[in-house]
């Protein structure tokens, strides 16, 4: 590119310095504002935002030989003496607000009782966009009746600084609000164009949808509609009025009992708010992570990390918590979700913060991240307060400052009031509690309501659960009891109401199986021929066959042609006999045939937690909850007992207390 001329009209001197040409100035500006469809759009959905619409409606039209689309919104309009500043490169409606959008945004705003707060304005502040938009386009029209006029206005930009306009528009609106339409898009800009169209022009249409979608998250109060016309179909319609939990639920892609909302803390210079799926429940990458700072989406790469850091130390032991629980557990391990899936929303003083513009959006940096971190760790912390380990739990501890915050957030540890001494902490070890077992301090009974009513402490050696129930103190088999809890779902899942098998599949074998059965045995198959097919044996019925020089006939073996499939596992012929011979013993009455009891015991076993397995006192409390609502809680699948009691607080505090006045005596005497 040559130097401009001299105004003088001389030749140039070499080396001479000479102000750009504004039309080139303003074509190089316009490729670093607006590199994609999805920019362009963000733009001038914000624009819409920020005049203070509750309807966006967008018609996308992409095709390879047109880019374009078209908003229109109800906002308050562009003011018919505003219209001819259009597409001014720093001409902008924010200009009184400019000195807080600089930071960041306007006001922090209220916040949610259970989500985020409402979004603040303005999103744009640079006063570039439709500059940008118009130096990019081959036309760009804008048609705007604002609020209290009479008088609907158009006007068409096109690149180099020409416009038509402003003028009446041929069709005047009937309400308030704008409508901007982009026509061939990057026509200025043929290598950007190509760059675009090698990509794909689904990709690009997908990032649109995400761009709106990051808008709506926070606004559900606005109605935002896309329609993509190369589908001829809506790719998203989120009407206003819809609850917020369900909008970022679809987003993170859990149902809203898997999402726990994030609570700022109060009085905090960082307010994090927002929702965050529940590990293990997260995402193969991160393109279900927001970060907005007041109102605006950033990219803020350190607090990304931390929730991902957060969430990766919680991943392993919920699954294995989760063990046991068939296809939803394979669900989430299949697609290895080792990132979080969250959207969180930090509002500050807009002084702690500087944004800086890049093509993939805002980046923002904090004057001192420590502080943020922190409240981020916080809230996120304590949304996740029941997937959390004893580590995480004690950092939350010192991030809420001890006391009242720390004593709320691990509801099962015991207090001096309920253990009648002052502290519990030695006797949560094994050789104390073994001690105490030998030292015969242990109660009389244990019965159903203890489990009921007890608390749970922390974790032992990560094989037991101490639990509390007034002064009895025992130790729960986290193993055993998991297994007990794990038996009784499966047999629920097979049996109805009235202890009847709901329907069982069976698998057909490859080759049929005569069955060698003897005459009686036949005559029981043929007895309670309804009973054995309710699980899911099938055969073929003898035929008679008239022997030779005999009246009478032989009665042919049975053949086997299905067995019954209980979870991957499959029974055998074996398993049918000796279910006919439970049968004949109990007179029909039945029950469970050996083989479906051995499946259900293997099943729960191997579904159960192990030892090893980390709990954190959330994860305790709710295996004594659930331990506590089975018929038979005190035994596993295998028969051996899931809770012992070790010591009666009582006799304990009793014991320690002669213990003590025995030493006392002795001194005297001595």
């Amino acid at each position: 590119m040559r130097d401009a001329q001299p105004p003088s009209g001389r030749p140039a001197a070499p080396g001479a310095i000479a102000a750009v040409p504004a039309p080139v100035r303003a074509a190089v500006r316009a490729q670093a504002v607006i590199s994609t469809v999805a920019e362009a759009l963000a733009e001038v959905a914000a624009n819409a935002l920020d005049a203070g619409a509750s309807e966006v409606c967008i018609d996308l039209a992409l095709a390879p030989d047109a880019l374009g689309f078209r908003v229109q919104d109800n906002g308050t309009g562009v003011p018919p003496a505003s219209m001819a500043l259009l597409g001014q490169r720093f001409a902008t409606s924010k200009a009184l607000r400019l000195s807080s959008a600089t930071g960041g945004g306007g006001g922090t705003g209220g916040s949610a009782a259970a989500g985020m707060p409402p979004a603040p304005c303005p999103l744009g502040y640079r006063g570039e966009a439709l500059a940008a938009i118009r130096e990019a386009a081959g036309a760009l029209e804008v048609t705007s009746r604002a609020a209290g006029s009479f008088e609907t206005l158009t006007i068409t930009l096109q690149p180099g600084g020409r416009a038509a306009g402003p003028a009446l528009a041929p069709e005047q609106r009937v309400r308030q609000g704008t409508v901007v339409a982009v026509r061939n898009l990057f026509a200025t800009q043929p290598v950007r164009r190509k760059a675009l169209l090698a990509s794909g022009l689904q990709r690009e249409a997908g990032r649109c949808r995400d761009v709106v979608l990051r808008m709506a998250l926070l606004r559900p109060g606005v109605t935002f509609t896309l329609f993509d016309r190369g589908r001829r179909a809506f790719v998203l319609r989120l009407i206003k009025g819809r609850s917020e939990l369900e909008g970022v639920s679809e987003f993170l892609g859990r149902p809203p009992q898997l999402v726990a909302a994030l609570q700022p803390a109060p009085a905090a210079a960082f307010a994090v708010s927002g929702y965050a799926a529940l590990p293990p429940y997260g995402q193969p990458g991160t393109n279900r992570q927001c970060i907005y700072v007041n109102g605006r989406w950033v990219k803020a790469a350190p607090v990304a990390r931390l929730v991902d850091s957060v969430f990766q130390q919680c991943y392993k032991p919920n699954v294995r918590l989760l063990e046991g629980q068939g296809e939803e557990l394979q669900a989430v391990r299949k697609a290895s979700n080792k990132h979080a899936a969250f959207v969180l929303h930090i509002s500050c003083s807009p002084s702690e913060y500087q944004l800086a513009h890049e093509a993939e959006g805002e980046l923002v940096q904090f004057r001192s991240w420590e502080p943020l971190l922190a409240a981020v760790q916080r809230s996120l912390l304590a949304a996740w307060r029941l997937a959390l380990s004893n580590s995480l739990l004690k950092q939350l501890e010192q991030l809420e400052g001890g006391g009242a915050g720390a004593s709320a957030a691990q509801p099962g540890r015991l207090g001096a009031a309920a253990a009648g001494s002052s502290s519990l902490e030695g006797i949560l070890s094994l050789d104390a509690l073994s001690a105490a077992a030998f030292a015969r301090l242990e109660p009389a009974s244990l019965s159903r309501e203890h489990l009921g009513q007890a608390r749970a402490l922390q974790q032992v050696d990560r094989k037991f659960v101490p639990i509390v129930c007034g002064s009895l103190l025992a130790l729960v088999d986290q193993h055993a009891a998991d297994e007990r809890v794990q038996l009784e779902r499966l047999r629920d899942l097979l049996l109805g109401a009235d202890g009847q098998p709901r329907a069982v599949c069976s698998q057909a074998l490859r080759a049929p199986l005569p069955l060698d059965l003897t005459d009686t045995e036949q005559q029981l198959l043929e007895a309670y021929q309804h009973k054995a097919e309710a699980w899911g044996w099938r055969w073929v019925a003898p035929v008679q066959h008239r022997g030779r020089g005999s009246g009478f006939g032989q009665r042919a073996a049975p053949v086997l042609t299905h067995v019954p499939l209980l979870w991957g596992a499959t029974l055998s012929a074996a398993d049918l006999k000796l279910y006919l011979h439970h049968l004949h013993d109990t007179c029909g009455a039945g029950g469970l045939p050996a083989g479906v009891v051995r499946v259900l015991n293997s099943k729960a076993c191997r579904g159960a937690i192990m030892f090893g397995d980390a709990l954190h006192q959330g994860q305790c409390q709710a295996l004594l909850d659930k331990l506590a609502a089975t018929q038979l809680c005190f035994s596993c699948a295998h028969g051996r007992p899931t809770t012992v009691p070790v010591v009666d607080l009582r006799l304990l505090q009793q014991a320690a207390g002669l213990a003590g006045l025995k030493a006392r005596l002795q001194a005297l005497v001595q």
